[in-house]
């Protein structure tokens, strides 16, 4: 029997007799290895908040993947419609391709159709080169039935174990949230994200968005999303930086008004949510969406929202579990309020104030200070009595004045609660100091207006962690899509570019010009000199490209020694120009380096139009590259070909370099041929 055979036998029995503890996943994994003669498996599965992994490897070296690369090997199954190969270069997962090309990859990449998620993959482990692969993806396509079996009973018995203790972490979020010294913003964020991420497990959900709502200000003022996998990939980040007080959704606004939930049980597809809201849900894989309104005694308290990867119908029996879960988070959301509107309401000069890290502050009608806690000293270095009688502004950064004293005033005009509300405030010394404040007014029996008590926490330290953070995230998303070696955009990105700017000229009624570029003679420079000078001459090239173009024209490095640029707002004689800056200064560049060989070294280029060539962004590639390699095929150095010229019969090879040897000096090789223009230009 051979051993992939063998394999599928030992699978097959696995799946019948195996427990569903997750030595049978590592079990699974090592026999699947054998099968495909992989060098490691690693099957990959879901908890709430993570994913995990369990694999064989036949060496000692096994892969770590983190979970925001797992989370991208997810969605580019989903984005391709099937198995995946792709290189990982440190802990980036880069060069998706699809399973079924020809190029040659690191590791493979299915999904286990299972019907918790869709999170379960499988992921193998070289030697992942064409002939091995299409052999892989046979044995896979074989296994998968077995190795389905065998994950659905694991996260079955896995997720049975975690949601009662869920039940359990539910019940103590809820308590924790209701205790009287979570009033703060900050401690009340914390604690709504331990009850969003208690109560996922039990309701299946993927997600749990809590919006809290205002009512004195009239606004939703705090997202909440629970903790997931999913929380530091880029959809968490844009699912939270998409909060907006001002413009809530218009279904929320339904909601408030006739208090019922709304349902999207195809959320990509359901025309109640904006478009934006639609692109997004495809974009992060969100199939279902159930939102109910948190309700206490009629009071509307914000929006509780049920996320699902998978489709729900949300049968009647689910939407009443669900109505139970928002009613507890409901009622534990107004045990919440109603301590920290207690706290608030406390004797200023009680020993809490006195001995609190945070600047308990108050001041009169005209925004005077009037009270002062001595954590002043510890935050702005003053003592309590030097800042009483004078107003907040006289405290911020000297930038900042303006803009913090209109928004002072309209906390006054509209009465409202305020939280979170960050300032810089110059110390006593000198220095700058982040401040994070909440208040409330003081109101007489009237509600009139006496004054405002709130406090200032210095959250100088926490800030510049975020700031770090946040510069760190735009590294990383910079990274995605550009080209490590040149600097350059890199492919992925060439196609997204290219399908906006189609839009764009779409829309505004204007054309631009795809040029694709290709290096002559680069493979024997490259095998006689090196892959390092290759590298070298790649660098140039790419610094030759990015000061040819305009500021306004984006530069790519296509693959390997292939170049593209998207030239805007261009027809072909306008990009002929700068195919022609480029040629000069690659020439010239290549002429200055000590090495002569690379002074034979020149591009070829094609060019194509929109939408005089075509409307598409695979027809201006096609059309680009054709024009391309005929100009390659010429055999005339920095030769450069447009669509009408690639539709010409091909000059032979050795009439062409025959032609160019007998061409006197200084001669253009320009000829007739080169024609820029293109039918009704």
């Amino acid at each position: 029997m051979s051993q992939d055979v063998e394999a599928l036998h030992q699978l097959g029995r696995l799946a019948i007799e195996g427990g569903a503890a997750k030595e049978t996943l590592a079990l699974a994994a090592s026999i699947i290895r054998r099968g495909t003669r992989a060098a490691e498996v690693i099957v990959v599965y879901a908890e709430d908040q993570h994913f995990l992994a369990c694999g064989d490897a036949e060496d000692s070296a096994s892969t770590d993947f983190t979970s925001v690369a797992l989370a991208i090997v997810q969605s580019h199954i989903f984005d391709l419609g099937g198995p995946v190969a792709f290189d990982l270069i440190g802990h980036r997962v880069e060069e998706f391709t699809s399973a079924s090309s020809g190029d040659d990859r690191q590791f493979l990449a299915l999904a286990v159709p299972t019907s918790q998620s869709p999170s379960e993959m499988c992921v193998l482990r070289g030697p992942c080169k064409h002939e091995a692969r299409a052999s892989m993806l046979r044995f896979m396509e074989s296994a998968m039935p077995a190795l389905t079996i065998i994950m659905e009973r694991f996260l079955n018995a896995d997720r049975n174990r975690r949601q009662g203790e869920q039940l359990h972490a539910f019940a103590d979020a809820a308590q924790v949230l209701s205790r009287s010294d979570n009033v703060e913003a900050a401690l009340l964020e914390a604690a709504l994200t331990n009850l969003a991420t208690a109560i996922a497990a039990p309701t299946g959900a993927d997600i749990i968005n809590i919006d809290v709502y205002d009512a004195k200000t009239d606004r939703f003022f705090l997202r909440i999303l629970s903790e997931s996998r999913f929380s530091g990939t880029s959809p968490g980040q844009v699912w939270r930086n998409s909060f907006n007080p001002e413009r809530p959704e218009p279904y929320k606004l339904e909601m408030m008004r006739t208090r019922q939930p709304v349902f999207l049980p195809d959320a990509q597809n359901d025309e109640r949510a904006e478009p934006a809201v639609r692109q997004f849900f495809r974009m992060s894989l969100i199939r279902s969406v159930a939102i109910f309104p948190m309700l206490f005694q009629d009071e509307f308290l914000g929006t509780i929202g049920f996320v699902y990867f998978k489709p729900r119908p949300f049968h009647p029996e689910e939407v009443k579990f669900l109505q139970g879960f928002a009613a507890q988070a409901a009622s534990a959301l107004k045990a919440a309020q109603m301590h920290k509107a207690l706290r608030e309401s406390e004797e200023r000069f009680s020993q809490v104030a006195q001995s609190s890290r945070e600047w308990i502050w108050e001041v009169d009608s005209e925004g005077r200070y009037t009270y002062s806690s001595p954590a002043v000293k510890d935050i702005l270095g003053y003592e309590p009595e030097e800042v009483i009688g004078k107003y907040p502004h006289d405290f911020y950064a000297p930038e900042d004045k303006k803009q913090l004293a209109a928004r002072d005033r309209e906390s006054f005009t509209r009465k409202g609660t305020f939280f979170q509300a960050m300032a810089r405030q110059v110390h006593k010394d000198g220095h700058t100091v982040v401040v994070e404040s909440a208040g409330l007014p003081i109101l007489d029996g009237q509600g009139n207006v006496l004054g405002y008590r709130g406090v200032y926490q210095d959250i100088t330290e926490r800030r510049r962690a975020e700031e770090e953070r946040e510069r760190l995230y735009a590294e990383l998303q910079i990274r995605a899509i550009t080209d490590g070696l040149t600097g350059l955009y890199n492919h992925a990105h060439f196609y997204q570019r290219l399908g906006e700017e189609i839009e764009r000229s779409r829309r505004y009624k204007h054309g631009f010009a795809v040029v694709m570029m290709d290096v002559d003679n680069f493979k024997q420079y490259n095998d006689s000199r090196g892959h390092q000078a290759g590298d070298g001459i790649l660098r140039l090239l790419a610094d030759c490209i990015r000061k040819a173009i305009r500021g306004s024209d984006i530069a790519f490095r296509y693959g390997g020694d292939e170049f593209a640029a998207i030239i805007v707002h261009a027809d072909s004689s306008k990009a002929q120009a700068i195919v022609d800056r480029i040629n000069s200064l690659v020439t010239t560049s290549l002429r200055k380096t000590t090495d002569r060989s690379a002074a034979r070294l020149s591009i070829s280029a094609g060019i194509a139009c929109f939408p005089n060539d075509a409307k598409s962004a695979d027809d201006l590639v096609r059309i680009a590259d054709a024009a391309m390699y005929d100009a390659k095929r010429a055999a005339r150095p920095h030769d450069v070909r447009t669509r009408r010229e690639a539709d010409r019969p091909l000059v032979p090879a050795a009439v062409s370099r025959r032609a160019e040897a007998e061409r006197p000096a200084g001669a253009s090789s320009k000829g007739k041929e080169k024609e820029h223009a293109l039918p009704g230009e």
